[in-house]
């Protein structure tokens, strides 16, 4: 019984470490336990809890995928800029690319980690 006990903490644990407000790659890496996720500007990453990178560069014009990787599902929900692109359902993997992108900056976070997982795109 005492054992079943330690089981259903740990669970516990595990999930509230999973919704760390954690907002870059340093520390623990997120839900994967100290794993590495990292993108590029044409393809930032979704990790768990944070964008990598969660401030990119693109070129007026372009669009920009998303490449989820993380073990729980987020998504992508823009928060301003010059136009409004169509915001991502929330995954755990696969790619999501946004509608071509106006001159000028904008916000994004996830729904599901709010404010705390959030980036900027400066389009050029």
């Amino acid at each position: 019984m005492h054992s079943l006990k330690l089981v259903a903490v740990a669970g516990i644990l595990a999930v509230a470490a999973s919704c760390s407000s954690s907002t870059g790659p340093g520390g623990g890496g997120g839900g994967g336990g100290g794993g590495a996720c990292s993108g590029t500007n044409a393809s930032p990453a979704v990790c768990d809890n944070f964008f990598s990178p969660n401030v990119i560069t693109a070129t007026h014009g372009n669009s920009v995928t998303f490449t989820f990787k993380g073990h729980i599902g987020h998504n992508v929900t823009w928060d301003g800029g010059p136009t409004s692109p169509a915001n991502s359902a929330i995954m755990s993997s696969g790619q999501f690319t946004s509608d071509a992108l106006s001159a000028g900056t904008y916000t994004f976070h996830c729904i599901v980690h709010g404010e705390a997982m959030s980036g900027t795109i400066n389009v050029n």
